[in-house]
């Protein structure tokens, strides 16, 4: 009996342990974006400052934008810059940086950032981080000169087109959908 009560007890004791210890979490899959990377690449794109482009003739009004989808298990960013950088950033974890290198994406990045410039009344100045949006929602940003701006308007109302930003919506998801094609998967 008592050798039986010291099995039981050490048993106990190595399930405590393991139960109460700290837990690593594991590293992303190759080629993912941890999902702790996703508010970081976020800033950066944030920071970018019209200077550090190397844009060809005059100076831009607007030299980057970015639409960022809500939906149930996080947001969807897409980051573009007028000089045809483009990268997608998953808050779960994923993505793609550097898309822009594929020359479809480069065009359609710099489409969207045209488009945006046509639509920058609608944004309003923002001071800080620019916020994020919620499920349901689109959220727009521009990156100018004179700081960001930012704009919100429900996915529903976009899709239908009936909405002041449906275009910008539009040129977004074309953009999207070049990312989406120059990264597929190549069949063997």
């Amino acid at each position: 009996m008592p050798m039986t009560v010291t099995i039981v007890s050490i048993i106990a004791i190595v399930w405590v342990y393991l139960a109460l210890r700290p837990r690593r979490s594991l590293p992303p899959e190759p080629g993912q974006i941890h999902p702790a990377a996703y508010s970081g690449l976020r800033e950066i794109f944030f920071q970018t400052k019209g200077e550090d482009l190397s844009l060809e003739g005059a100076e831009r009004l607007v030299y980057g934008a970015s639409f960022e989808v809500g939906f149930p298990p996080g947001i969807a960013t897409v980051a573009a810059l007028a000089d045809g950088t483009a990268s997608l950033y998953l808050e779960t974890g994923g993505g793609v940086i550097g898309a822009g290198r594929h020359e479809s994406v480069h065009r359609r990045a710099i489409a969207f950032v045209d488009c945006a410039v046509e639509h920058l009344e609608l944004g309003a100045q923002v001071t800080e981080s620019p916020p994020k949006p919620s499920k349901g929602e689109v959220r727009f940003h521009w990156l100018s000169d004179d700081g960001i701006r930012s704009a919100v308007a429900l996915e529903l109302a976009l899709e239908a087109g009936n909405h002041p930003l449906s275009p910008l919506y539009r040129a977004g998801q074309e953009l999207l959908e070049q990312i989406r094609l120059a990264n597929r998967p190549v069949a063997p």
